[in-house]
Protein backbone atom coordinates (compact mmCIF):
# COMPACT_ATOMS: atom_id res chain seq x y z
CA UNK A 1 0.00 0.00 0.00
CA UNK A 2 1.34 3.28 -0.77
CA UNK A 3 1.17 6.22 1.68
CA UNK A 4 2.12 10.06 1.50
CA UNK A 5 4.01 12.36 2.88
CA UNK A 6 2.96 16.02 3.44
CA UNK A 7 6.08 18.15 4.36
CA UNK A 8 6.22 22.11 5.53
CA UNK A 9 10.09 22.88 4.83
CA UNK A 10 12.31 25.55 6.96
CA UNK A 11 13.84 27.20 3.91
CA UNK A 12 13.02 27.33 -0.22
CA UNK A 13 14.11 25.03 -2.17
CA UNK A 14 16.37 26.14 -5.87
CA UNK A 15 16.69 23.61 -8.84
CA UNK A 16 18.63 20.40 -8.28
CA UNK A 17 19.12 20.92 -4.15
CA UNK A 18 16.12 18.25 -3.26
CA UNK A 19 16.25 14.74 -3.51
CA UNK A 20 14.91 11.87 -2.35
CA UNK A 21 15.39 8.00 -3.88
CA UNK A 22 16.11 10.13 -7.59
CA UNK A 23 13.36 12.25 -7.12
CA UNK A 24 13.50 15.95 -7.65
CA UNK A 25 12.20 19.65 -8.19
CA UNK A 26 12.44 21.63 -11.09
CA UNK A 27 11.04 24.84 -10.05
CA UNK A 28 13.29 27.48 -9.26
CA UNK A 29 12.04 28.44 -5.51
CA UNK A 30 9.79 25.64 -4.74
CA UNK A 31 7.85 26.31 -1.27
CA UNK A 32 7.32 21.97 -0.41
CA UNK A 33 5.44 21.47 2.80
CA UNK A 34 5.22 18.04 4.83
CA UNK A 35 2.66 17.89 7.21
CA UNK A 36 3.93 14.33 8.52
CA UNK A 37 4.49 10.55 7.48
CA UNK A 38 1.54 8.28 7.49
CA UNK A 39 2.92 4.81 7.77
CA UNK A 40 5.81 3.35 5.13
CA UNK A 41 5.90 4.48 1.26
CA UNK A 42 6.36 6.47 -1.23
CA UNK A 43 6.09 10.24 -0.51
CA UNK A 44 4.58 12.77 -3.20
CA UNK A 45 5.68 16.48 -3.03
CA UNK A 46 3.20 18.91 -2.23
CA UNK A 47 3.07 22.58 -3.59
CA UNK A 48 2.07 24.47 -0.29
CA UNK A 49 2.09 28.41 -2.30
CA UNK A 50 0.39 29.63 -5.44
CA UNK A 51 2.67 29.75 -8.56
CA UNK A 52 2.86 29.69 -11.63
CA UNK A 53 5.86 27.03 -11.73
CA UNK A 54 5.26 23.24 -12.04
CA UNK A 55 6.58 20.60 -9.54
CA UNK A 56 7.87 17.72 -10.79
CA UNK A 57 6.44 14.67 -9.06
CA UNK A 58 7.66 13.14 -6.86
CA UNK A 59 9.95 11.20 -4.25
CA UNK A 60 10.71 7.83 -4.96
CA UNK A 61 11.53 6.06 -1.71
CA UNK A 62 10.46 5.01 1.37
CA UNK A 63 10.32 7.44 4.43
CA UNK A 64 9.64 5.74 7.44
CA UNK A 65 8.26 8.28 10.15
CA UNK A 66 8.02 12.01 10.16
CA UNK A 67 11.35 11.96 11.84
CA UNK A 68 13.33 10.68 9.33
CA UNK A 69 11.47 13.01 6.50
CA UNK A 70 14.93 14.86 6.43
CA UNK A 71 15.62 16.27 2.78
CA UNK A 72 19.16 17.47 2.20
CA UNK A 73 19.85 18.70 5.28
CA UNK A 74 16.67 20.94 5.74
CA UNK A 75 13.82 19.66 8.59
CA UNK A 76 10.51 18.98 8.19
CA UNK A 77 7.63 20.97 10.26
CA UNK A 78 6.90 20.13 13.56
CA UNK A 79 3.09 20.96 12.72
CA UNK A 80 0.90 22.51 10.24
CA UNK A 81 -1.77 24.60 11.74
CA UNK A 82 -4.53 26.65 9.77
CA UNK A 83 -6.15 29.63 11.41
CA UNK A 84 -9.74 28.58 10.71
CA UNK A 85 -12.19 31.08 12.42
CA UNK A 86 -11.90 34.53 14.49
CA UNK A 87 -13.74 36.64 16.29
CA UNK A 88 -12.21 40.23 17.40
CA UNK A 89 -15.26 41.71 18.32
CA UNK A 90 -17.12 40.01 21.11
CA UNK A 91 -17.19 42.13 24.41
CA UNK A 92 -14.57 40.25 26.50
CA UNK A 93 -13.93 37.31 24.98
CA UNK A 94 -12.54 36.92 21.57
CA UNK A 95 -11.26 33.96 20.24
CA UNK A 96 -9.17 32.32 17.64
CA UNK A 97 -9.93 28.61 16.10
CA UNK A 98 -6.92 27.04 14.77
CA UNK A 99 -7.14 23.21 12.72
CA UNK A 100 -4.27 20.87 12.43
CA UNK A 101 -4.10 19.70 9.30
CA UNK A 102 -1.66 16.65 10.33
CA UNK A 103 -1.26 15.33 13.34
CA UNK A 104 2.26 16.25 15.47
CA UNK A 105 3.71 18.06 17.76
CA UNK A 106 2.77 21.77 18.35
CA UNK A 107 5.26 22.33 21.58
CA UNK A 108 6.26 25.95 21.18
CA UNK A 109 4.95 26.68 17.86
CA UNK A 110 3.93 30.45 18.60
CA UNK A 111 0.57 32.84 17.87
CA UNK A 112 1.09 36.35 16.86
CA UNK A 113 -1.16 39.40 16.84
CA UNK A 114 0.60 41.80 14.72
CA UNK A 115 3.66 41.71 16.21
CA UNK A 116 2.65 40.88 19.77
CA UNK A 117 3.13 37.36 20.68
CA UNK A 118 0.04 36.46 22.49
CA UNK A 119 0.48 32.45 23.03
CA UNK A 120 3.24 29.92 22.98
CA UNK A 121 2.04 26.27 22.42
CA UNK A 122 2.41 24.25 25.70
CA UNK A 123 3.54 20.34 25.20
CA UNK A 124 0.99 18.80 23.12
CA UNK A 125 0.14 16.40 20.18
CA UNK A 126 -2.89 16.28 18.43
CA UNK A 127 -4.68 14.22 15.66
CA UNK A 128 -5.56 15.16 11.91
CA UNK A 129 -8.78 17.49 12.04
CA UNK A 130 -8.15 18.77 15.46
CA UNK A 131 -9.59 22.06 16.64
CA UNK A 132 -8.21 24.16 19.25
CA UNK A 133 -9.85 27.30 20.11
CA UNK A 134 -7.42 30.26 21.94
CA UNK A 135 -9.84 31.98 24.27
CA UNK A 136 -8.75 35.63 25.18
CA UNK A 137 -9.39 37.80 28.33
CA UNK A 138 -9.38 34.48 30.97
CA UNK A 139 -11.20 36.35 33.72
CA UNK A 140 -13.75 37.17 31.34
CA UNK A 141 -14.18 34.43 28.78
CA UNK A 142 -12.82 31.37 31.55
CA UNK A 143 -14.80 32.18 34.58
CA UNK A 144 -14.57 28.38 35.62
CA UNK A 145 -11.17 28.80 35.35
CA UNK A 146 -10.27 25.94 33.18
CA UNK A 147 -6.73 24.67 32.43
CA UNK A 148 -5.61 24.69 28.77
CA UNK A 149 -6.65 21.13 27.67
CA UNK A 150 -3.35 19.71 25.91
CA UNK A 151 -5.03 15.71 26.08
CA UNK A 152 -8.05 15.58 24.61
CA UNK A 153 -10.86 18.20 23.63
CA UNK A 154 -12.79 17.05 26.76
CA UNK A 155 -10.36 17.21 29.31
CA UNK A 156 -12.11 20.08 30.87
CA UNK A 157 -15.52 19.18 29.73
CA UNK A 158 -18.16 22.37 28.42
CA UNK A 159 -20.49 21.10 31.58
CA UNK A 160 -17.97 22.29 34.32
CA UNK A 161 -16.35 24.73 32.40
CA UNK A 162 -19.41 26.53 30.30
CA UNK A 163 -17.58 28.72 27.82
CA UNK A 164 -14.84 25.74 26.70
CA UNK A 165 -15.74 23.80 23.64
CA UNK A 166 -15.90 19.95 23.77
CA UNK A 167 -15.39 19.60 19.81
CA UNK A 168 -11.65 21.53 20.14
CA UNK A 169 -8.81 21.92 23.06
CA UNK A 170 -9.30 24.91 24.59
CA UNK A 171 -6.58 27.25 25.53
CA UNK A 172 -6.21 29.98 27.30
CA UNK A 173 -4.20 33.59 26.94
CA UNK A 174 -3.72 36.29 29.21
CA UNK A 175 -4.09 38.96 26.63
CA UNK A 176 -7.03 41.26 26.91
CA UNK A 177 -7.95 40.84 23.41
CA UNK A 178 -7.72 41.19 19.87
CA UNK A 179 -7.49 44.50 17.70
CA UNK A 180 -11.03 44.65 15.25
CA UNK A 181 -10.08 47.42 13.14
CA UNK A 182 -6.50 45.87 11.12
CA UNK A 183 -5.14 43.00 11.87
CA UNK A 184 -2.21 40.06 11.00
CA UNK A 185 -2.92 36.84 12.65
CA UNK A 186 0.21 34.35 12.41
CA UNK A 187 0.91 31.02 13.68
CA UNK A 188 4.60 30.85 13.90
CA UNK A 189 7.50 28.94 14.64
CA UNK A 190 10.66 30.64 15.45
CA UNK A 191 10.62 33.19 12.30
CA UNK A 192 8.85 30.55 9.76
CA UNK A 193 5.38 31.82 9.40
CA UNK A 194 2.91 28.53 8.94
CA UNK A 195 -0.08 29.92 8.58
CA UNK A 196 -1.42 33.58 8.53
CA UNK A 197 -4.59 35.99 7.95
CA UNK A 198 -5.19 39.56 7.30
CA UNK A 199 -7.78 40.93 8.47
CA UNK A 200 -9.90 44.01 8.18
CA UNK A 201 -12.91 45.70 9.19
CA UNK A 202 -12.81 48.28 5.91
CA UNK A 203 -11.78 47.47 2.04
CA UNK A 204 -10.33 51.47 2.20
CA UNK A 205 -8.72 53.50 4.94
CA UNK A 206 -5.28 53.57 6.39
CA UNK A 207 -3.39 50.54 8.87
CA UNK A 208 -1.34 50.64 12.15
CA UNK A 209 2.37 50.35 11.20
CA UNK A 210 2.10 46.52 13.29
CA UNK A 211 0.09 45.48 10.54
CA UNK A 212 2.12 46.46 7.77
CA UNK A 213 5.04 45.11 9.31
CA UNK A 214 3.73 41.63 10.28
CA UNK A 215 2.06 41.97 6.99
CA UNK A 216 5.17 41.97 5.00
CA UNK A 217 6.62 39.35 6.95
CA UNK A 218 3.70 37.43 6.04
CA UNK A 219 3.79 38.70 2.21
CA UNK A 220 8.06 37.63 1.91
CA UNK A 221 7.07 34.01 2.73
CA UNK A 222 4.27 33.89 0.69
CA UNK A 223 1.75 33.54 3.38
CA UNK A 224 -0.56 35.89 2.30
CA UNK A 225 -1.14 37.22 -1.55
CA UNK A 226 -3.47 38.90 -3.49
CA UNK A 227 -6.41 36.91 -5.32
CA UNK A 228 -4.53 35.25 -8.04
CA UNK A 229 -1.33 36.01 -6.66
CA UNK A 230 1.39 38.24 -5.87
CA UNK A 231 2.05 41.57 -4.14
CA UNK A 232 0.70 44.68 -4.21
CA UNK A 233 3.31 47.83 -5.27
CA UNK A 234 4.51 48.53 -2.48
CA UNK A 235 2.98 45.70 -0.30
CA UNK A 236 0.21 45.21 2.14
CA UNK A 237 -0.47 48.61 3.69
CA UNK A 238 -3.03 51.14 4.11
CA UNK A 239 -5.74 50.79 1.11
CA UNK A 240 -3.33 48.03 -0.57
CA UNK A 241 -3.78 46.07 2.46
CA UNK A 242 -7.40 46.89 3.45
CA UNK A 243 -8.20 46.07 -0.02
CA UNK A 244 -6.59 42.21 -0.03
CA UNK A 245 -7.63 41.38 3.72
CA UNK A 246 -10.35 39.25 4.66
CA UNK A 247 -13.71 41.27 6.35
CA UNK A 248 -15.41 41.89 8.35
CA UNK A 249 -13.88 42.50 11.45
CA UNK A 250 -16.28 45.04 13.35
CA UNK A 251 -19.07 42.98 11.93
CA UNK A 252 -18.82 39.57 14.06
CA UNK A 253 -20.91 39.56 16.90
CA UNK A 254 -20.92 40.74 20.09
CA UNK A 255 -20.96 37.12 21.86
CA UNK A 256 -19.06 34.18 20.93
CA UNK A 257 -22.37 32.46 19.96
CA UNK A 258 -22.84 35.47 17.33
CA UNK A 259 -21.43 35.33 13.92
CA UNK A 260 -17.50 35.39 12.95
CA UNK A 261 -14.90 35.23 9.88
CA UNK A 262 -14.24 31.55 8.71
CA UNK A 263 -12.52 30.17 5.92
CA UNK A 264 -15.14 29.18 3.54
CA UNK A 265 -13.97 25.39 2.84
CA UNK A 266 -11.14 23.31 2.51
CA UNK A 267 -8.50 25.05 0.63
CA UNK A 268 -5.75 27.36 1.29
CA UNK A 269 -4.59 29.71 -1.03
CA UNK A 270 -3.15 32.01 1.02
CA UNK A 271 -5.69 34.99 0.23
CA UNK A 272 -8.90 36.71 0.73
CA UNK A 273 -11.27 34.14 -1.23
CA UNK A 274 -10.01 31.70 1.58
CA UNK A 275 -12.39 33.67 4.04
CA UNK A 276 -14.49 36.27 2.01
CA UNK A 277 -16.81 35.70 -1.42
CA UNK A 278 -18.64 37.66 -3.54
CA UNK A 279 -21.53 37.52 -0.82
CA UNK A 280 -19.97 36.32 2.63
CA UNK A 281 -17.76 38.31 4.97
CA UNK A 282 -19.31 37.02 8.43
CA UNK A 283 -21.23 33.75 9.05
CA UNK A 284 -22.90 32.31 12.00
CA UNK A 285 -20.31 31.06 14.21
CA UNK A 286 -19.04 27.19 14.49
CA UNK A 287 -16.29 27.14 17.76
CA UNK A 288 -15.33 23.80 17.83
CA UNK A 289 -16.81 22.23 14.60
CA UNK A 290 -16.22 22.10 11.35
CA UNK A 291 -16.83 25.36 9.31
CA UNK A 292 -20.10 25.10 6.40
CA UNK A 293 -18.03 23.94 3.27
CA UNK A 294 -15.52 21.70 4.85
CA UNK A 295 -14.55 18.45 5.59
CA UNK A 296 -12.22 15.80 7.24
CA UNK A 297 -8.72 15.64 5.45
Amino acid sequence: MRSAVLASLLASLVPATIGCGGGSTSRPDARLGIDGAIGDGDAALIDAAPSDGIVDPVFDGPIDAPADAAIDGMTPATQVLRINEVNANATNCDLIELRAIAGGDLTGLRVYERKTLVFTFPAMTVPPNALLVLHFKPGACNQGTSANETLSPTEQPKATYSTNYDGAYDLFTADAGLTATDNVISVMRTTTVLDAVLLSDAPTGTTAGDSDEQAAIVAAQNEWVMVGGGTPTGGFTGDNYNAHAALDLDATGATPAGTSIQRLDDSDDNDKADWNSATVTVQPSTWGALNVGQAAL
